[in-house]
């Protein structure tokens, strides 16, 4: 946080970038997280809700909603 801080005392804008924890299914074949991301500009932050399928080994985004904006 040392450099947001510097950039908080400069007036100089930043962005702040969260992503939870993801809450997997029983079977482990799909995901949920939240992805947010926060800015010091003014009206320019969001924030989605991310389900995720396990394909082939790989996760993919199976579906994707904005849960926020600013």
């Amino acid at each position: 946080m040392e450099v947001e801080q510097i950039k908080i005392d400069h007036h100089k804008p930043f962005d702040f970038y969260q992503m939870t924890l993801p809450v997997f299914s029983k079977d482990n074949k799909i995901a949920y997280v939240e992805f947010n991301h926060f800015c010091s500009g003014g009206l320019c932050g969001s924030g989605q809700a991310i389900y995720l399928k396990k394909l082939n080994g790989r996760w993919v985004v199976s579906f994707k909603r904005m849960t926020w904006m600013s």
